[in-house]
């Protein structure tokens, strides 16, 4: 497992030598940035390794025989919620279907950039969400999870209601596919720390 974010760029135009491409892999590993021209083999990516830190740049219009970009956001929401998403498109965003629109707002779309406002637009989107990933709560446990050994990760952690027996593995990937056990113990973390936090039990570094 890897804490790394991890950018997936799904366009059918796209070379590796593009700006955009060079740029991400300049700054976030080259190991960490995929790019994809066939969108099948992009979402199946995606699906996955849902339990990676993921960024994806969809370009919204693929080409003929490909999987349409909003047919792959609602793939991935159908799914989850903590990959964040940002639309690509060489149309004026007052082009795309009111209702593609609608989907894209209404399932938390990072953000559309129009590929005529240049790749360092895209880029800054792609920064917004590095810095998000790296403050959620999941990325946060994955951090603390990572600190233990393999041996103490698959140890009984946590046990539910139903006596289901959660390790720190099994914890971290509930969290990320937001299962109705990972929203719970995301809840309760929440509300502990902030109690911790209120009762002067643990400080926030500088």
């Amino acid at each position: 497992m890897t804490n790394e974010t991890q950018i997936i760029v799904i366009d059918d135009n796209l070379k590796q030598n593009a700006p955009l491409i060079v740029s991400l892999s300049d700054k976030y590993n080259p190991s960490n940035v995929k790019l994809f021209n066939r969108s099948k083999e992009g979402l199946d990516y995606i699906m996955n390794n849902l339990t990676q830190k993921l960024i994806v740049i969809l370009d919204w219009e693929l080409g003929e025989g490909e999987i349409q970009g909003i047919d792959i956001f609602e793939t991935i929401r159908e799914k989850t919620s903590l990959v964040y998403i940002i639309f690509s498109t060489v149309r004026k965003i007052d082009e795309i279907p009111y209702e593609q629109l609608k989907k894209m707002i209404n399932n938390d779309a990072m953000g559309i950039v129009e590929k005529l406002d240049g790749y360092k637009k895209t880029l800054e989107f792609v920064d917004k969400a590095a810095h998000q990933l790296d403050s959620r709560l999941d990325a946060v446990l994955e951090q603390w999870v990572n600190r233990h050994s393999e041996d103490e990760r698959i140890k009984p952690f946590i046990a539910s209601r139903s006596g289901q027996v959660y390790n720190l593995n099994d914890l971290l990937k509930a969290i990320r596919e937001k299962t109705d056990v990972g929203k719970d113990m995301e809840r309760k973390m929440i509300y502990l720390t902030i109690d911790l936090l209120a009762r002067g039990k643990e400080k926030i570094d500088d």
